[in-house]
């Protein structure tokens, strides 16, 4: 989906500048809109991450949340060099559950400290991460802020809810009206006014972590997300840098790195550590090139190291299906299908689902689970040797994972259907296929050559030693601000 329009209709109106009491709604609330245009304008479906919650597990959960609040949320004043927002979503590695992104950084240094909010109310143990505070209050005091003030003062929503409504409602129509979607502007006002009160706990709580860390540096893994914002408004308050590590796939079609020219966007990390030179150009990112940095993935680095001997031990043509949410039944579907035609003493097919979709998939995908294909649905089976013993890989949209597994020199095949732009030029020079149909895809297979995707280190996708080049620069921007 291009999003030039997008970005046309945000500068006419100044909508990153738009502001309720100090918060600029329009910042935290674009990438979702964008996504809902998003799902409209492809026709793909939204992720269904959580299943129903019994009433038992509810109340084993708010006691678990009180319990995190207790033992692992209260903070003691105490300067740290580095504080790190993580991605709770952790990775089962070495008997342990590690986010991949950041533990490796963390490991280098002493006075280091890790923030982890809940991933979908839980936090993933055992861990070995060190210095490491949860916020579940803020998430939870935040939620019930904004109930409270809805039931007690529902004027003042009413209120704001008409103002929201009346800057918004002629962009949201010409936004419907460019990508032909129907996007409710009161779906996204209301989004917007809870959003608002939320943002009111939030501020408080982070400024105040901050000050009691008064960190020299601060860590993000995925800036777009509500807290990170919150974290980046404050450190350019108190002038601290912001780093955002890369985390997945960024390209001319992701919302949260893409915005109109010229505006400065507070909520944004000052700097961004990339895989690799190819993401430099991919993006629109609303800071100065210099602060966009080239340093390379540690954990893909260490991962590979180990797996890659495995590449040998193939007694079959394996072939690894990527699923992502909005796609996951259409490529389920395909899975059995392919599964069906192929010759089972040659070919097997091994089913990973994306984190998002480990809750539900059974219900989602009851043919699947009836199917006998092997799915992956948890994180203890590790993605890279998953590469490691796959000849050939399956996905769509927008996967990070479809370069990952290049570095495996897989073949691959990316679904037409709502492919994003870096996957057609992946395509054009030969570094992958495009299939629309099941029965495009099995012919491709069989009459597939041995083909050399060596040429993948053209790309830059992935620069090498990462630990090195991120701790070097980080230690070079710990001597900046000495003091």
């Amino acid at each position: 989906m291009n999003l030039k329009a997008f970005n046309e209709i945000e500068d006419k109106y100044s909508l990153p500048d738009l502001e309720l009491e100090g918060y600029n709604f329009w910042n935290y609330i674009r990438k979702e809109l964008g996504w809902k245009i998003q799902q409209e304008y492809t026709q793909v479906s939204p992720v269904q991450s959580m299943g129903k919650v019994e009433f038992k597990k509810k109340i084993i959960r708010a006691a678990k949340t009180i319990e995190n609040i207790v033992l692992r949320g209260m903070v003691r004043k105490r300067k740290c060099d580095l504080l790190v927002l993580n991605h709770e979503r952790r990775v089962w590695v070495d008997d342990v559950y590690q986010c991949i992104y950041t533990d490796d950084i963390v490991n280098q240094y002493d006075d280091v400290v890790v923030l982890e909010a809940p991933y979908h109310g839980e936090h993933y143990t055992p861990i070995m991460t060190k210095n490491i505070k949860y916020t579940d209050m803020v998430e939870f005091y935040a939620k019930w802020f904004c109930v409270f003030n809805s039931l007690i003062h529902p004027n003042k929503f009413s209120k704001y809810k008409q103002l929201i409504s009346n800057l918004l409602e002629q962009p949201i129509h010409e936004l419907n009206e460019k990508y032909h979607t129907k996007v409710e502007l009161e779906k996204i006002v209301n989004d917007i006014i809870y959003g608002f009160f939320m943002y009111k706990v939030e501020k408080k709580y982070y400024r105040y972590l901050i000050s009691k860390f008064n960190p020299r540096i601060i860590i993000e893994v995925v800036g777009y997300s509500r807290k990170c914002m919150v974290v980046n408004e404050i450190a350019l308050e108190r002038d601290i840098p912001t780093i955002e590590f890369q985390h997945g796939m960024m390209g001319e079609e992701h919302f949260a790195y893409n915005y109109p020219r010229g505006y400065k966007i507070k909520q944004f990390p000052q700097f961004i550590f990339l895989f690799g030179d190819y993401w430099k150009t991919k993006s629109k990112f609303p800071i100065a090139n210099d602060h966009i940095i080239s340093v390379g993935y540690p954990y893909m680095d260490k991962m590979v190291s180990r797996y890659k001997i495995e590449s040998c031990y193939r007694d079959k043509i394996n072939i690894l299906f990527l699923s992502t949410g909005p796609i996951g039944l259409e490529l389920s579907d395909m899975a059995i299908e392919l599964n069906n035609r192929l010759d089972s003493d040659k070919y097997s097919i091994v089913f990973k689902l994306h984190p998002a979709e480990y809750a539900t998939w059974k219900e989602r995908y009851p043919r699947l689970y009836a199917s006998g294909i092997e799915v992956i649905d948890n994180n203890k089976q590790n993605l890279y040797q998953l590469f490691a013993t796959s000849n050939i890989q399956i996905s769509g949209l927008g996967s990070t994972t479809i370069f990952e597994g290049l570095y495996f020199s897989l073949t691959t095949f990316i679904l037409g259907h709502g492919m994003m732009k870096e996957f057609k030029e992946l395509c054009n020079q030969g570094l992958a296929y495009e299939f629309n149909s099941v029965y495009d895809l099995y012919n491709m297979i069989l009459n597939l050559e041995n083909r050399d995707l060596s040429s993948k280190a053209e790309l830059n996708l992935w620069k090498k030693d990462g630990l090195r080049n991120m701790k070097n620069e980080i230690d070079e921007m710990l001597d900046k601000c000495k003091g």
